[in-house]
């Protein structure tokens, strides 16, 4: 994807985003035929799980592609970076041990704000998608008591997704850097 089509992309709020996957999807239904999305609650069509898991992952996905990509250019630009290079180490050697090491805690620290992201998205998806999922817990019947348990649960899993992405960067560390 071209540099300039992603900063363009990112720039635009993810609510947008979301109503313009959404419209684009009920256009190519209405010119070709083919189903992309069903909103039916009561569907158990593929298409009414892949499409919101989809939507939902844009504005994590930019933001973090974005982060990796202003870092690497910083990474790659020192002096260490430089000195392996010119040492003859491989391009995979340098890409592993001296680029991922230095890019890893600038990319920890902005997977929770990611994270978060996408935990903000999940209201406009639920909402806009009509799929019945954990903010129906907080916006269902407004009652304190459902309402703490439907936040306790989002903070539940936004800790299990941020776990199992650190369990999965350590899994990539101990087979490829310190094998």
């Amino acid at each position: 994807m071209d540099k300039k089509v992603l900063d363009f992309i990112s720039i635009i709020p993810d609510f947008i985003l979301i109503l313009f996957f959404l419209f684009l999807t009920v256009t190519i239904y209405k010119t070709t035929g083919v189903r992309l999305l069903t909103i039916s609650p009561l569907s158990k069509d593929f298409s009414r799980i892949w499409f919101p898991i989809l939507v939902l992952s844009i504005g994590p996905m930019l933001y973090l592609v974005k982060l990796v990509d202003l870092k690497y250019k910083q990474v790659g630009g020192e002096d260490y970076v430089r000195t392996a290079v010119a040492k003859g180490l491989g391009g995979f050697h340098v890409q592993l041990h001296h680029m991922y090491k230095n890019i890893k805690p600038f990319f920890i620290a902005d997977l929770k704000k990611a994270i978060s992201i996408s935990v903000t998205n999940l209201f406009i998806v639920e909402y806009l998608l009509n799929v019945s999922g954990i903010t129906r817990f907080i916006f269902g019947t407004y009652q304190f008591n459902i309402v703490v348990i439907g936040l306790c649960i989002l903070l539940l899993i936004t800790g299990l997704v941020y776990a199992i992405i650190r369990f999965f960067l350590y899994l990539f560390e101990r087979g490829f850097i310190y094998e």
